[in-house]
């Protein structure tokens, strides 16, 4: 009864329009009919509901419509989801903070209604309203949101908030006429935590700033000179950085000595400032002075930046002495690592024939082989280049467990093609994997084909490539694969309720962020149902984005469905046609634009390339003119190109890369082209002019080229498989010249 009186008693026109046609345009995210009333007026959308009055308030924000958002984020903390209570405070404090000197008493008033809530209290939301706390000098409530949030969870951030905290309470027990004249002891002893045991950030960098700003006389000489030193160097202003650190060593040399990070951020100072031959003197006298001085903890820091310095000096014989002797007195295998590391790096750029020998030496004290997977790749390219297959044989069996399995499939599919290509024919025992041996004994390549084969589950692109020289057909997921929905907890279904709800109130281009946000408190099933949310709205790359995030988690599991998710096709119709028009194969289009755009028509990268294939105005210019010249469509209106516009965007992108695989002679060396350049390509096709395609990719010098030409192809190999009725191994046969025994690579059809 109370339901219905209440029912009968909410008006049924806001805004002067039906309730339903008012819910009409919020779906739409039509927003125009509130935005047209008057401000005051806004209020009257209380009337549909706090849940409805949050999400309308998010997308007034984004259209610069503040005050009206303020209104129905007030309205929103009525809400009895504690979920939307929490963000509906989150926004009313980010918004009314922007302006705290107008909106003090408003502040203090959410402050007070905050810190009563039982239910929510995210740390970062707490954060934020303990910062505001401590400007309008509200140190209860300051304290009482600080408790709220576990000690591992504070942030820098936080920690600088309690310390400017204990600054304040100190001033205001002062007289009116005096000033803070000399920290008391146990301050001193919080800054000397705060400046000098830990990494220096950019929180601290902009801690000491407010102090030395706002109590000059607080901080000791010697903290001060040291924070202010740290603070050069965090912004690469080294040789001023030394200036600072000389008056430390002047004053207390022990405030450098006894704080290893201080040390370390001085040794960053001398080698990278104008002291370098300055720096190893010092560093090799305090070397021998620390056993004497009890703190041989030291000893490992101050040997890894002699190393750093000799490197920078380009001394790598020195370098690598110093580097060496410095594991002996590693803290911690992090430490470890790092001087192995460099180790490594330097023989590879200055010794590479030596690599096996080093590795030997070291590779069992690896503590975290993601720390080298750079470094094993960076080997892989260098000996590639060079045609060294022996060794890149040699620290591939090395390596083999410690490489990662996308790295692990390249070395063992170059490795099988070097074999076949007649570069290398091995002659030590094949028995480091768990591939039986005598699955070469048709050809000794398939043995290391079977490798790339079974180890590269995440990219497709070596995997397809494989399959190709075995004969095998890949099969992603198998077509039986699908997923059954999970019982979930009361908290995490309202948080999936409460994400639905940006879908259903017009806001989803807002929502992603928030998925984000709280994707670990999801299921699987949740996360792939927002999903396709996304697909029913057409936000392509959203849909890319979310799949891509929860396929990588560790209680994933795949299912059909999520290729499809991965791997979607808009505008099939614009790039189908377009594409056969000029004879480039469509799954190759849908792969360039993936990855180029995810198919975000509006997409605008840093460079400035606009639209679905990634154009640069001035390249789109250029491309269009020469279209026109040639007979076919005007896309050229008043001296521009509407690159934002998709049939616009994928006629041009698809004739310039059309127009790069005529110049360059093949669709591999016009995707390089396409991203790096065709001058570059040229010049780094010109040092390897007789080696197979796939080989001279591994052979470009930069990462992001080399890796952006795999996703592509990769990508191409999936949407074949998807929706054109070939298997992966054909798209990448038709894509790469190489003959393969059972391909022709003129149909990418297995030959009888």
């Amino acid at each position: 009864m109370l339901l219905a009186f209440l029912q009968a008693c909410t008006p049924s026109f806001v805004l002067g329009i039906s309730k339903e046609e008012v819910l009409e345009q919020i779906r739409a995210g039509s927003l125009s009919f509130i935005i047209d009333q008057p401000l005051e007026q806004t209020s009257q959308l209380r009337w549909l509901g706090p849940e409805i009055a949050f999400y309308v308030g998010l997308q007034l924000q984004a259209q610069k419509e503040e005050e009206r958002a303020l209104i129905l984020f007030e309205e929103a903390l009525k809400s009895a989801s504690f979920i939307i209570r929490g963000e509906a405070y989150e926004a009313l404090f980010s918004s009314l903070w922007k302006q705290k000197e107008r909106n003090t008493q408003k502040l203090n008033s959410l402050i007070e209604r905050f810190t009563k809530e039982k239910e929510y209290c995210r740390p970062p939301l707490c954060e934020l309203a303990a910062e505001i706390s401590f400007v309008l000098g509200n140190f209860v409530a300051m304290e009482k949101l600080i408790q709220r949030i576990p000690e591992e969870s504070r942030s820098d951030h936080l920690k600088a908030l309690i310390l400017l905290k204990e600054i304040e309470k100190i001033s205001k027990d002062k007289p009116a006429s005096s000033s803070i004249a000399k920290a008391p002891p146990s301050l001193e002893e919080t800054f000397k935590k705060y400046f000098l045991a830990t990494p220096f950030s950019q929180e601290h960098q902009k801690t000491f700033k407010f102090i030395n700003t706002t109590y000059p006389t607080i901080l000791p000489s010697v903290i001060k000179n040291v924070a202010q030193a740290r603070s050069l160097v965090l912004d690469r202003s080294y040789g001023e950085a030394l200036l600072y650190f000389k008056k430390v060593m002047e004053e207390n040399k022990e405030a450098i000595l006894f704080w290893p990070e201080v040390l370390s951020d001085l040794g960053k100072a001398y080698q990278y400032g104008p002291a370098l031959q300055e720096g190893i003197e010092l560093f090799s006298r305090w070397e021998q002075e620390v056993p004497n001085l009890g703190i041989d903890p030291l000893r490992f820091r101050l040997l890894f930046y002699l190393g750093r310095m000799y490197r920078q000096k380009q001394d790598f014989p020195k370098s690598l002495e110093f580097f060496q002797r410095s594991i002996a007195f590693a803290e911690s295998p992090t430490q470890r690592d790092a001087a192995i590391w460099y180790i490594l790096d330097t023989i590879v750029t200055n010794q590479i024939d030596n690599i096996v020998l080093y590795l030997d030496k070291y590779i069992s004290l690896w503590y975290s082989s993601s720390y080298y997977q750079d470094l094993l790749d960076k080997i892989c390219t260098t000996l590639v280049t060079r045609s060294s297959w022996a060794l890149l044989h040699q620290v591939f069996q090395r390596a083999y467990q410690f490489l990662e399995s996308p790295l692990r499939a390249r070395y063992a599919y170059i490795l099988g093609r070097s074999i076949e290509e007649g570069f290398y024919l091995p002659k030590t025992p094949l028995s480091f994997s768990d591939i039986p041996e005598n699955y070469t004994a048709s050809r000794p390549s398939t043995f290391f084909f079977k490798i790339a084969y079974e180890s590269d589950r995440a990219s497709f692109y070596y995997r397809s490539l494989a399959a190709a020289h075995l004969g095998a057909q890949v099969e992603l997921v198998a077509a039986t694969s699908k997923e059954e929905p999970n019982k979930t907890d009361k908290k995490t279904e309202d948080l999936y309720q409460f994400l639905r709800g940006f879908f259903e109130y017009g806001a989803t281009k807002l929502v992603l962020p928030f998925i984000l946000k709280y994707e670990k408190d999801l299921s699987l099933f949740q996360l792939r149902q927002l999903a396709q949310l996304f697909v029913q709205k057409e936000r392509w790359w959203e849909v890319i984005r979310l799949t891509s995030r929860f396929s990588s988690r560790q209680d994933y599991s795949p299912i059909r469905e999520d290729l499809f998710l991965l791997y979607p096709r808009p505008y099939s119709h614009l790039i189908d046609t377009t594409a056969r028009s000029f004879g480039v194969p469509p799954e190759l289009m849908y792969g360039l634009i993936r990855t180029e755009s995810a198919f975000a028509a509006d997409a605008v990268s840093r460079a400035g390339a606009v639209g679905l294939t990634q154009l640069m105005p001035t390249t789109a210019l250029d491309a269009a003119s020469r279209i026109a010249r040639a007979g076919g469509p005007q896309f050229i209106q008043n001296g521009t190109v509407n690159l934002p516009d998709p049939e616009t965007n994928i006629y041009i992108g698809t004739w310039y890369f059309k127009h790069l695989i005529e110049r360059t002679g093949s669709p591999l060396l016009a995707l390089a082209s396409y991203n790096g350049g065709i001058t570059r390509v040229r010049q780094w096709r010109s040092t390897t002019p007789s080696m197979a395609e796939d080989l001279f990719l591994e052979t470009i010098p930069i990462t992001e080229t080399r890796q952006y030409a795999r996703q592509v192809l990769a990508a191409a190999a999936v949407y074949g498989y998807l929706y054109f009725g070939m298997s992966m191994e054909q798209v990448i046969t038709d894509i790469f010249p190489v003959n393969i025994k059972g391909f022709s690579s003129e149909s990418g059809r297995e030959e009888e």
